[in-house]
This record gives C-alpha cells, sequence and structure tokens, in this order.
C-alpha cells in the first residue's frame, strides 16, 4: 500500500525515524517503571488484584462481597502469583510488592507494542515503525500500564484479535485461533461482548459459504472460546447451572428463568461479570465530570474531548495528518478491520456507556487509530517524513514535566496548570496516585498546608482534583473555583486555595450558613442547654448501628455562633438540615473537621449519620466531640428516626 511516492525503509529519513522509535519506547517503558515505582496505589488496584487472587488460591469468583468486583477477571493472575513468590520468599515492602505488581501490565504494554508492529506490518512493512512511534509518544498507554488495571491487556486482547483475523484464512484452524483470542478477550474485560459479532462475521465470512460450512467454523471458534477463557478462569465456574446464579439485570434474570437447568460451557463469573456490568453502568448514576460540570449518565464527547486534551499536541497533529492520508483506503479489508474495531469501540463508550470515569476505558482506541495513522503517515515519501522528527521531540518534551505521573498528564491546551481541576478529574487526572506522595510534595515546598480535610479550613487549604470536583463538599468547594482564590499547584492533581480571615468568613457567609427552619420545634422543642464559645460536646458511640442512626443537633444563637464537628475515630456524615426534610453532609473521617454556621438570632438543625460497617462483626467506634465558637449557643443532640430526613452525601442520597 505505501506505492510508488511511500516511504521506504532504505531511506535515510526511514533510518532516523526508526532511531526516533526506540527513543520513544524507552522513554515510554522509563516512564511507566518509574511511576510504577514511585506513585501510590490507585483506588481499584486492591480488587483488581483481590479478585484474581481469591480465585487462584481460594477458588472463589462471587462479585457480590465488593462493588468494585463487579467487573474483575483473572488477567493480574500473574501480577499475584509474582507478589506471592515475593511474600514467600520474605519480601515485607509494600512498595516493593506494589512495583512487582506492576510489572505484569508493563509486560502488556511491550506486548502491545509488538502487535501494533505486526498489524500495522500486514497494512504497510513502512507504517509498523510508525504506529510503533505513535504509540509509544501517548502518554495514555505509559500510564495505565504503569498500574496493576486490566486497561492495556484489553487493547492487547483486541490488537491480537485484529491479527488473527488479518491472517485468517478458509481453514477452520483461523476459527480456532479467532475463538481462543476471544475467550483471552473474555478473561481480560468484559467489554469484549463487542468482539463477538466481529468475530461471527469474520469466520463466517471466510470460506465455503454453505450453510455447514459455516455452521462447522462457528462451532470450532466458540468450542475454542470456552476452552480459552475456561482455563484462564482455573476452570472454576464450569458447568455452574444457570439457575442458581444470582443475576441482577432482567435480561439475565430472564434467560436463568428460561433454563434454569442448563450448565453453561464456560465459568459463570463471566456472565456475572456482564450482569454486575450491565447492571452498574445502567442504575449506579455515575457522574461524569467534564469542563467544570456533571454529566449524569455521560456525554457523547467525553472520550473524543479526553483525547484532544491528553495526547501531546505535536503527536495530535500527526495522527491527525495520518489518518487523513488514509481517507481513501477505509474499504480496503486490511484497514477495515482494526478500523472497525476501533469504530465500534469509540461508538459504545461514547454513546452508551455511562461509567465516563477516564480516557482508560477507551484505552485501546488508541493503539488502534495509530495503526491507520502510522500507515497514512507512511504514504508521505520521504521528504515529508523529515518533520515527524521534531514531532517526536515535541511530543517528549511535553511529556518531560509529568515523569513519574504520566496518568495525569494534560496536553498544552489545558492552562493554566493550576486549573486543571476545570477540564477533567477522575482517573484521567486523579485515580489517587499522588495520595502517598503528597505530603512529600508538601514538605517540598516549605509550606505549612492544610491537607487531608472534608471541608474548607482556613490556611493553605489543599484539596485533590476529585474532592474539589465532584466528591465529598461539591457545592461548598464550588465557592472556591467560582471566587477565583488563589491556588497553587501540588504535584499536578492537588491544588492549595489561599483562604485567609476575610475570604474564610466569606466563604462561611455564602456556602455554610445553617437556614433558619419554620417547623424547627417539630424536631427540636423545649429547652435547650447553654454552651458558652469553645464548648466541646463529646459524641462516643460503641454500638454498632446496624442500618445506620441519625442524629440532629438542635441549635439556637442570639448572636450567631460556628458549630464544628471533629472526628478522632471513626467517620460519620456531618452536615446542615435544610427546607424539606433534607440533610446535607460532608464525610468526616479520622482527624478530620468540618464547620457550620448558625447567623445571628437564628435556629437550625445540624445532623450526625453514623455509618455502618459492611461486617457487622469487627469492634465499632466512633469517637467525635461538637465544638461551639463565636458567641456560644442553646445546642443539643437527639437520635431521631432515620426516615425523618433523607441524608445528602455530595451529589447522592444515602438511603
Amino acid at each position: 500500500m505505501a506505492g510508488p511516492t511511500g516511504m521506504a525503509q532504505g531511506d535515510r529519513s526511514f533510518r532516523w525515524l526508526r532511531i526516533a522509535t526506540v527513543i520513544a519506547v524507552a522513554f515510554t517503558f522509563g516512564n511507566a517503571l518509574w511511576a510504577a515505582w514511585d506513585q501510590g496505589i490507585t483506588y481499584d488496584e486492591f480488587y483488581h488484584l483481590e479478585w484474581p487472587r481469591r480465585l487462584l488460591y481460594e477458588r472463589i469468583d462471587e462479585r457480590d462481597s465488593a462493588l468494585r468486583f463487579d467487573s474483575k477477571t483473572p488477567v493480574l493472575l500473574p501480577a499475584v502469583i509474582t507478589v506471592s513468590s515475593l511474600q514467600r520468599m520474605g519480601v515485607e515492602s509494600e512498595r516493593a510488592l506494589r512495583f512487582a505488581a506492576r510489572l505484569t501490565p508493563i509486560l502488556y504494554l511491550a506486548f502491545s507494542l509488538g502487535l501494533v508492529a505486526l498489524v500495522a506490518r500486514s497494512i504497510d512493512p513502512a507504517g509498523s515503525w510508525l504506529a510503533v512511534l505513535l504509540v509509544a509518544l501517548d502518554p495514555n498507554m505509559a500510564a495505565n500500564a504503569s498500574i496493576a488495571t486490566s486497561d492495556v491487556a484489553y487493547a492487547v486482547a483486541v490488537l491480537l484479535l485484529a491479527w488473527a483475523m488479518m491472517r485468517s484464512s478458509e481453514s477452520w484452524t483461523s476459527s480456532v485461533l479467532i475463538g481462543a483470542v476471544l475467550g483471552l478477550a473474555f478473561a481480560v474485560k468484559y467489554t469484549a461482548v463487542l468482539l463477538v459479532p466481529i468475530a461471527l462475521l469474520n469466520v463466517a465470512g471466510r470460506g465455503p459459504r454453505s450453510p455447514t460450512a459455516i455452521t462447522v467454523r462457528i462451532l470450532a471458534m466458540t468450542g475454542a472460546s470456552c476452552f480459552a477463557v475456561s482455563i484462564l478462569y482455573l476452570l472454576v465456574g464450569v458447568g455452574v447451572p444457570l439457575g442458581s446464579m444470582p443475576f441482577q439485570s432482567p435480561p439475565f434474570q430472564s434467560l436463568a428463568h428460561a433454563w434454569p437447568s442448563l450448565r453453561l460451557p464456560f465459568p459463570g463469573s463471566v456472565l456475572t461479570g456482564i450482569d454486575r456490568s450491565m447492571s452498574h453502568n445502567d442504575h449506579l448514576g455515575w457522574n461524569c465530570y467534564l469542563f467544570g460540570e456533571i454529566h449524569q449518565g455521560g456525554v457523547w464527547y467525553y472520550f473524543v474531548a479526553h483525547w484532544l486534551m491528553k495526547t501531546p499536541v505535536a503527536l495530535l497533529v500527526a495522527v491527525m495528518v495520518g489518518l487523513f492520508k488514509m481517507r481513501t483506503a477505509w474499504r480496503d479489508r486490511w484497514v477495515g478491520i482494526p478500523g472497525v474495531l476501533f469504530g465500534i469501540h469509540l461508538a459504545y463508550f461514547s454513546f452508551f456507556f455511562s461509567t465516563q470515569l477516564g480516557i482508560r476505558y477507551a484505552l485501546l482506541c488508541i493503539p488502534l487509530a495509530s495503526i491507520i495513522a502510522g500507515c497514512g503517515l507512511a504514504r508521505i515519501g520521504s521528504r515529508g517524513a523529515w518533520w515527524l522528527l521534531p514531532v517526536a521531540a515535541l511530543a517528549l518534551a511535553e511529556r518531560l514535566p509529568y515523569w513519574g505521573d504520566p496518568i495525569a498528564f494534560t496536553n498544552l491546551s489545558v492552562w493554566p496548570k493550576s486549573r486543571a481541576y476545570w477540564y477533567t478529574a477522575d482517573s484521567s487526572l486523579d485515580y489517587g496516585q499522588n495520595r502517598e506522595r503528597l505530603p512529600r510534595y508538601v514538605k517540598e515546598l516549605g509550606l505549612a498546608a492544610i491537607i487531608d480535610q472534608a471541608a474548607v479550613t482556613p490556611g493553605l487549604y489543599v484539596v485533590s482534583a476529585n474532592n474539589l470536583t465532584k466528591f465529598g463538599n461539591f457545592r461548598a468547594h464550588r465557592w472556591l473555583i467560582d471566587h477565583d482564590v488563589p491556588v497553587i499547584n501540588l504535584g499536578f492533581t492537588d491544588f492549595g486555595f489561599s483562604i485567609t480571615g476575610e475570604r474564610f468568613e466569606a466563604y462561611m457567609n455564602d456556602t455554610r450558613v445553617v437556614p433558619s427552619l419554620p417547623d424547627f420545634e417539630d424536631l427540636c422543642s423545649g429547652l435547650l442547654p447553654h454552651y458558652p464559645p469553645g464548648s466541646k460536646l463529646p459524641f462516643v458511640r460503641h454500638d454498632h448501628p446496624d442500618g445506620g442512626r441519625l442524629w440532629v443537633v438542635c441549635v439556637r444563637s442570639r448572636k450567631g455562633a460556628d458549630l464544628g464537628f471533629t472526628v478522632e475515630e471513626g467517620r460519620l456524615l456531618f452536615g446542615r438540615v435544610d427546607g424539606g426534610k433534607s440533610c446535607s453532609t460532608d464525610i468526616l473521617q479520622a482527624n478530620q473537621a468540618a464547620w457550620l454556621r448558625i447567623p445571628r438570632g437564628g435556629n437550625g438543625q445540624l445532623c450526625l449519620r453514623e455509618i455502618p460497617f459492611r461486617r457487622t462483626y469487627l469492634p465499632y467506634l466512633l469517637d467525635g466531640s461538637l465544638t461551639v465558637r463565636g458567641q456560644g449557643a442553646d445546642v443539643e443532640i437527639r437520635q431521631v428516626p432515620t426516615d425523618r430526613l433523607v441524608t445528602q452525601y455530595g451529589q447522592e442520597s444515602v438511603p
């Protein structure tokens, strides 16, 4: 496909591009390895490792004991084995064990680059080096290879399927190979359901078109797929009756009702994984955050916008030029296979996927687009290829400040970086990777920063991107954004806001005032004991709250007062009662506090909602205190039935 004007491998420019590719690959692996060593554990890694650990050592494949078990697979079994082996050898360092677990996805990154070269070579031999260069220059691949998750592995599975379909023939062995790769994909991620119709069409369309021949090829593919996925799930759950499985989504419940005695020829946890993923995608009400707004259920341009923000600018230009050069080649079978795989995934994630919490979900689209773009760039000829060398240099230079933190990368369109939180959040910026590094950042800057608090506190108040934009006290944090409070960066995911005395007073008056309620006497009738400024009311509970206990703090103040709750041990929801019997809360954990203001001559109700343990057999302790400051107030804490108030935390209702 390179044609007479294409790039030949003997060209001098091509030799230089190979050198640039080697440098880019070395940079990407160095970046991934250092990040894997230096960054803290992210939100999902424990679950990605714990589910396959239980599968391997306990033969347990259930998903309901933890919400994040919903979509986990055996893909990180090599990481589990590595970590267990090191532990048996006496290695106890949490950092070393975490790094060892992350070597598995870095190995998957190596596989992905090799497959990119193979698939691109099937289209245009000169395009293979260019495709690898484009993938290696992209920071998102290194970012997701530096943590123990499944996204890079799924890109490997899709690329392997593309290569198998491009190499398929009329032989039934091709159907077996495609089926085996499809089984591998289901052992990586349940998004693999998107691959089934593509694989079926490919197998059915190759070779004789008689019904018998097509049936044989499909059966060969199906059998190989079931066998491969069963082996990768260690045969756990194979042959389980359909009626015994605890499905949540209506389609699977109907299926189990219709054929309860049907025994599955593959692991049952494949179906429960698909079932839980469908149910949670449809019913959990995910909050997609983009450009300063929360979009319930997602927006169609989420992944395209993140690709434009999280790709180096020079690399963006190169990929777009390459895709443009291939505009007339889409009907070619060799280009069409990666093109269809790219299109069906991007369409699904953009229009039907509600869990839009980071570009990582659509990570596989990056190598697929790079394959097509690389082959397009191979058409520009030797002279035009020279401009790719400064592209590579500029892309690496743009990534360099994010060495060790590739997850947080945003390109030059996100400016200033101290407002990166306005553009994006979640795992596209803040995957929790800097929680352990934050104290180090504070120490390096020599600042007296206030960190790890649930609500705004006077001083240099430091808050992570996710807590600032989505979770916790989102409404109050918006005050910091809307009032242009001076901010500095601590790393790329944490932001320090300067809250002076006057600014803090303005913040309290604007966002933390408890409204006076006309029906105050319904829950707070009678005399209330008076407490002068500085008084503390201990609040200690030892008995488990079962479904959760609700307490109302009744407050009257003639001259105005601030009331704050501090947690020493345990956790609870603390907030104010608004009209309509709704309580807006912050979640407070050990060593955290939050303050609310009662205006002069006002009365108000605060609420305390205890949070029960999932494991009720564990000892329960909530140790906290309510503090009065300002001019003093009449205060009493009273327990009320949980159905008297609807408790709101962040954007969600607490049942």
